[in-house]
């Protein structure tokens, strides 16, 4: 049986192996078209696809941070929104809950998997750069991952148009702060893994801010400032030394700016106007 890592790698080098680099000139929803075809395939055929289940154990602790805060704050009173759905890879905890819930993508093979999972809620194909949902009529808006699939501003001008007053919010993602992360993410640029808009539109420190300023209270977690390590000692066949560097320097000096993601929650939203970002 393989283990976690190298399930994990075969699954992204099986995905690199089909549809190649692509030199950064398909668009972000290309390419998510593209990668949403694979997902009916492993599901048919039984076989793992890439998720939170299989990835290497130093990643896990955002996402479980994640899931806990979904279950501890919606319930079935709740109407949520899943921003950036995709293939309902991190939905399964928003149907234990009980709550109503939509999800949103811009692409329609994306929402094909998700219906082809059996999931019992609402689809919409739509950007959330442009919600196809009325004023005030969501309880809490959730993302896994999606911020920067949209214009920062837009995006979340768009979250809170469509958040009821007292709403709230829950968002896990990747922070673009920590310099070694930035290079190796410009480096996937470079060879076709990632858009342009996925690098401009990542969040950084600066919309953390701003869309603190919009709720009654708000705690941000950081987690994998040195995740580094763990990929330097993979080099070497030490993964499990790699995660043991990770978890014992961030426990002992955290750093957020340094930090690869981050799960953010805001509770009470104060107002549907939007503080404007300093960047723009």
């Amino acid at each position: 049986m393989l283990s976690r890592k190298k399930n994990y790698q075969a699954l992204e080098n099986r995905h690199t192996k089909m549809f190649g680099f692509d030199g950064g000139k398909l668009s972000e929803e290309e390419r998510h078209s593209k990668f949403a075809v694979v997902e009916p395939e492993l599901l048919k055929e039984g076989r793992p696809e890439v998720s939170v289940e299989n990835v290497p154990k130093a990643y896990l602790p955002p996402f479980l941070d994640y899931y806990s805060c979904v279950n501890d704050l919606i319930n079935s009173d709740h109407v949520v929104l899943e921003l950036g759905i995709g293939t309902g890879r991190h939905t399964k905890p928003l149907l234990q809950s009980g709550a109503k819930i939509i999800g949103i993508d811009i692409d329609e093979s994306a929402l094909k998997v998700c219906r082809i999972r059996g999931f019992d809620i609402e689809l919409i194909q739509c950007s959330m750069e442009s919600i196809a949902l009325p004023d005030s009529s969501i309880d809490i808006v959730v993302s896994c991952a999606s911020l920067s699939y949209g214009v920062a501003e837009i995006v979340n001008s768009e979250i809170f148009r469509i958040l009821k007053l007292n709403g709230t919010l829950i968002l896990l993602d990747t922070l673009n702060e920590n310099p070694v992360y930035r290079i190796n993410r410009f480096l996937d640029f470079l060879l076709g893994r990632r858009t342009k808009k996925t690098l401009k539109n990542m969040p950084d420190l600066s919309r953390l801010d701003s869309l603190t300023k919009m709720f009654e209270s708000s705690q941000t977690n950081f987690y994998g400032s040195y995740l580094w390590l763990y990929k330097l000692m993979c080099v070497f066949r030490l993964p499990k030394f790699g995660t043991a560097c990770n978890s014992f320097f961030e426990e002992r000096f955290p750093s957020k700016k340094n930090a690869f993601k981050f799960v953010f929650v805001g509770k009470g939203l104060v107002s549907h106007v939007q503080v404007r970002d300093s960047r723009v």
